[in-house]
């Protein structure tokens, strides 16, 4: 069931909010891992998250129980974007603020990105990108030095890298956009606004 729902069109509803997502594929998984083990074991009960979340009592008893998680991970099942970035050392709120506004705008855009991570390093984060493990790096405040292996990296590996505006990557400004894509780069440009640093060598 799920290696065939992995490459169709997914329904996909909410529970409790807007980042709380559940599929068809996770209900149908359920009901399939029940109805087998009722089976084999009619007597033992079960606890499972999706007819838990339909209103099923989620009741644990001295009875065998099963708990079940028919589809852990749904969010990377549905696969929304994972945007990489940092915040930077300087925590003065003039720069602090702009970074925060354009996270905000990554994560509430009509499709928002599913996760937001910081590994602490420019070249690791591109590099994450570069091997899948990441689908954008976006930050503001790095230097030339900080950028340039990934910078080659990124677009060795097939990736797109650019300035935050969506323009061709001035070493020189201070920030950068890559992503596994350009129209992922492009979505994330026009939810995001231009934060302007010093140049290097100014």
């Amino acid at each position: 069931i799920i290696k065939d729902a992995f490459i169709s069109d997914k329904t996909i509803m909410t529970k409790s909010c807007s980042a709380d997502l559940v599929t068809q594929t996770d209900q149908d998984v359920e009901k399939l891992i029940i109805s087998t083990l009722r089976t084999k074991y009619p007597t033992h009960s079960f606890i499972g998250e999706e007819s838990s979340a339909d209103g099923e009592p989620c009741k644990l008893t001295d009875n065998p129980t099963w708990i079940i998680d028919p589809l852990d991970g749904t969010t990377n099942f549905v696969h929304r974007a994972l945007i990489i970035t940092e915040f930077g050392s300087n925590r003065d709120q003039e720069i602090i603020n702009p970074i925060t506004a354009n996270m905000h705008g990554i994560i509430s855009k009509p499709k928002p990105a599913h996760g937001i991570r910081c590994f602490g390093s420019a070249a690791l984060n591109m590099c994450q990108v570069a091997r899948g493990g990441g689908d954008a790096y976006i930050e503001t405040g790095i230097h030339c030095w900080d950028i340039a292996a990934g910078d080659l990296i990124v677009r060795e590996a097939g990736g797109a890298v650019m300035d935050t505006r969506g323009g061709e990557l001035d070493i020189m400004s201070r920030r950068i956009l890559c992503a596994s894509t350009v129209s992922l780069a492009n979505q994330i440009v026009e939810c995001t606004k231009e934060i302007n640093m010093p140049r290097d060598g100014e």
